[in-house]
């Protein structure tokens, strides 16, 4: 978030690369949210983490960029893939959101 917000501050002075920059990041960031999210595995404060995350990334899903820009971004942004299979916890279901090692 500290980077696209980076990105986002020099964006507005007219640098292309600082906004073409700031269009992957947000892209980028916005498909990491939404990976993390359906992935099901956050307990209640990381939902509200990422709920925070979005409610100050959305606003800036909607600023525009110069259209070689957003371009740009959309042909660098390959999506973002996690996989959590490897991870050593298990959540007990009905469990109250504890963590279980594996």
């Amino acid at each position: 978030m500290a980077a696209v917000d980076f990105w986002r501050r020099r964006a507005g002075h007219g640098d292309i690369q600082a906004e073409s920059e700031f269009a992957l990041g947000r892209l980028q960031t916005w498909s990491a949210l939404e990976t993390i999210d359906a992935s099901g595995l956050l307990l209640a404060p990381g939902r509200r983490l990422l709920a925070g995350m979005r409610a100050t990334l959305a606003p800036w899903m909607s600023l525009r960029a110069r259209a070689e820009a957003s371009l740009w971004a959309e042909q660098h942004c390959d999506g973002v893939s996690l996989d959590f299979s490897d991870l050593p916890i298990t959540l007990e279901p009905n469990s109250g959101d504890e963590l279980e090692s594996a």
